[in-house]
This record gives structure tokens, sequence and C-alpha cells, in this order.
């Protein structure tokens, strides 16, 4: 049941002159359900209530407007972080979480534990390298910038995560199949609040608990769980912008459960298999890396199938215990030129909702946070040149490769040299 609001006057003394009723509402507070209605203030006390919110909004801001979109992702920032030798302290890294984001890290969900934030933050940096990685041969690099909070640019790609292009929706489920994938790897550390799922033998016949495996599962339910609630959960919206941003998150999870491998161990005497243990695991981040790779070639122009819903409950499907159950989905429709169907969009699809010029990415915006593809280099050899310089010619650039091992050889007793190489390479690099 919706609060009343809560309503605080403040008066000066009599001699003060009277001043016109006035109502400072903080975007903050309206979230909140508190309508603070002000009367005859002092100006040091309005300076200081607005200096208040300022602050207020610079370390926890959960606005719900269209210009809060994705500000919860400022944490990705830190993802240097997580590769520090020495011992670093959690709470520094407090205020680039927003509070809901926080929470989930509270001791109460046997969920704060530096290492599993740490593990959180190499998902992050895992899934950086490998969107440059992918993306070397596109227009869009996967280039980041420097956060800045106070010129509207809370992450680290800037306002480019604004738009609803393909690019954009690459980079989404890339991040989120990063902290998944990270955080099941961690599983098997077997952390306080990441259960470890020992798999049954594969043999029926031998027994239960003949072995134990060291270590554990890579538990996917767990890190798919806490990645949702870490990426999902903090966003608020009712438009296509906000659904898309579920579904794309939600692809980047599906990613990571789709592509594990089952791995086994035999037991037995003399070498033989008798009975085997399995389990799965967390594939190569690059084998995640390019299933949404080709996801992003083919992504999904789609539109809100409703204005007002999220979520559309489809009829009922048999669960796995075998009860009926209604399962509710995104509203999403695909966007199709030549045909009057709905069809919905499926769960493994990278989706998009806004269309760009072909050159959105050749010209330097810095409204934007594009950098451009001058001064980029191509493969010549590949033929992607002409792509990625946009039609500019390209020039040849010379330069040395210095080799610190190279023409190494053994050298009688239990010593190794190798001499230092210079060679003359060139590379190709757009105007």
């Amino acid at each position: 049941r919706r609060k009343k609001p809560l309503f605080v006057t403040f008066s000066e003394p009599e001699t003060l002159p009277s001043q016109p009723r006035l109502n400072l509402t903080n975007k903050n507070f309206n979230a909140k359900n508190i309508d603070m209605r002000l009367t005859q203030l002092a100006p040091s006390v309005l300076v200081c209530i607005a200096f208040m919110s300022a602050a207020m909004q610079a370390l926890w801001n959960d606005d719900d407007g269209s210009d809060s979109y994705l500000k919860d992702s400022r944490w990705w920032s830190l993802h240097r972080l997580a590769y520090r030798d020495r011992d670093w302290n959690v709470r520094e890294a407090q205020y680039h979480f927003s509070r809901r984001q926080w929470s989930q890290f509270s001791p109460k969900k046997c969920s704060f534990d530096p290492e599993l934030i740490r593990a959180a933050l190499q998902g992050v940096n895992m899934a950086l390298r490998e969107c440059e990685r992918q993306m070397a041969t596109e227009r869009w690099n996967c280039s980041r910038i420097a956060a800045n909070y106070q010129y509207g640019q809370p992450n680290i790609f800037g306002r480019l995560l604004w738009r609803g292009i393909p690019e954009t929706a690459f980079t989404l489920a890339i991040i989120s199949a990063g902290v998944t994938a990270s955080i099941a790897a961690e599983c098997k550390r077997s952390l306080t609040c990441c259960p470890c799922h020992l798999t049954q033998v594969d043999n029926s016949g031998a027994p239960q608990n003949a072995i134990t495996r060291p270590g554990c599962d890579h538990n996917i339910k767990f890190a798919k769980g806490f990645a949702k609630r870490l990426l999902d959960k903090t966003e608020k919206g009712r438009d296509v912008r906000y659904i898309s941003l579920l579904h794309n998150y939600n692809t980047g999870r599906r990613a990571v459960a789709k592509t594990m491998k089952k791995r086994c161990l035999c037991h037995g005497t003399s070498g033989s298999c008798t009975y085997r243990t399995c389990w799965k695991e967390v594939a190569s981040f690059q084998k995640i890396g390019q299933l949404l790779k080709m996801q992003y070639t083919k992504a999904v122009k789609v539109m809100q199938g409703s204005p007002v819903k999220i979520f559309k409950t489809i009829r009922p499907s048999l669960g796995d215990s075998g009860r009926r159950r209604r399962r509710r989905i995104l509203n999403l429709v695909k966007v199709e030129e030549h045909s009057n169907r709905l069809t919905r969009p499926r769960r493994s699809d990278l989706v998009y909702y806004e269309n760009v010029s072909s050159d959105f990415f050749c010209e330097r915006q810095t409204y934007w946070s594009v950098l451009g593809t001058r001064q980029r280099i191509c493969d010549a050899h590949g033929g992607n040149c002409s792509h990625i310089c946009c039609g500019r010619p390209y020039r040849t650039e010379y330069y040395k490769h210095v080799d610190e091992k190279c023409n190494c050889r053994f050298i009688w007793c239990c010593e190794v040299k190798c001499e230092v190489c210079i060679t003359d390479k060139h590379r190709k690099v757009c105007s």
C-alpha cells in the first residue's frame, strides 16, 4: 500500500518578510513517495538543502528518469581493482554501487564476501578484453572512455550505451556473461555463499560417496541468480529500452549456460575406468564471446508489444516437477518489414530498437563517446581496411619490432641463452 506523503514545513520568526510558498521536489525523494513542501525558508537553509540533495544524488542515484539510464553501471570502472596483488578495502568501492546493488553484498544475504566482489569485477575485466577481441574488425572496437559522473558519463562507455543499437546489445550481453562466468568459476573454491554442487558418479552401480573429487562444480544456477540481482534488479523503467536491456542481459547469461562443457574423471584399479565422476564447467570465455558475436551479426530489431506491460504471461507449460505453471516473458515483438505477423524474439537473440546511419562510427562524436575510425589499425590482407576506414584512404606505417628472446639455444649445462632481435614490420592505418 502506498505511503502517505510526508509534509515537512519550516517557519522563520515573524520579523522576516513572508515569502511565496515553494515546492522543491527532489527526484530521489519522488521515488520514495516523499514530497517536501517548504515555506518561508531563509536563503541559507535553501542553499544547505540544495547541497545535501546534490550530494545524495551523486552518491546514491536511484532516479527512474531517462537521465539515470545505466547509471548503476558505474561500478564497471572498478574492473582494474580485481587484479590488485595486495588486499584492498571493499568499502572503497561502495559508492560506485547504487544502494540496491550494494544490498546484494549485505551479510543478511550471505553475499558480503570480498572474493565474491572481486570475482564480479574480474568478470567485467574479462568481458571488456573479449569485447575488444571480438569487435577488432568492426568500426566500433569496444573503445572505452574515462567515466565522468559530473558531465553525465557514468560508465566506461559513456552515452553510447543510451542508444538502442546492436553494438549496445552486444556490450550488455557480454558484460552479463562475464559476471556470470566469473562467479560460476569462483564457486569451485567453495565460497561460503556459493554452495558446492558435486555431480553423482556416472555409473549407477558405484557407491555414491566412494570418491570425493577435489574442488566442486561451476555453480551456474547461483551465478545466474547473482548476476541477475546485480544487473537486472537495479534498473528501472517501463519502455522498450528497459525491456531490451533485460533481454540482452539474459541472453548473456544464457550463453554461459549453453556453452558449459562436461568433464569426467575415471576411477578404478590399474587405470581402468570402472566408474567415473562427471561435472560441468564453464567453457573458455573466448567461446562464449564467439557465440555472442554470432548473435550480434543476426541481431533482431524489436518494439514493445504493449505500451504499459513489461512482462507478458503465456499459456501454462509443464515444468520440471510435472506441474503446470505459467511462464512470464518480456513483452517484445519483432519488427519485420514485409510481414504483418507479430512474433517474439528468441531468448538467445540479441535485440535492438534503433537504427543509425552506416557511418555513425566513422567520425568522432564527443557527445556519444564515439572515437571514430581515424588512426585505426586495419588488416589489408583480410580486406577489412575499406570497411573500417569508411572508404577513406589508408597508409602504411613502418616500425621496428623488438623480440627480446629469439635464436635461443641450450648451453651445457643448464643454461639457455637468447638473442635480442629487431625486425622491420609494417601496418595499415586509416587516414
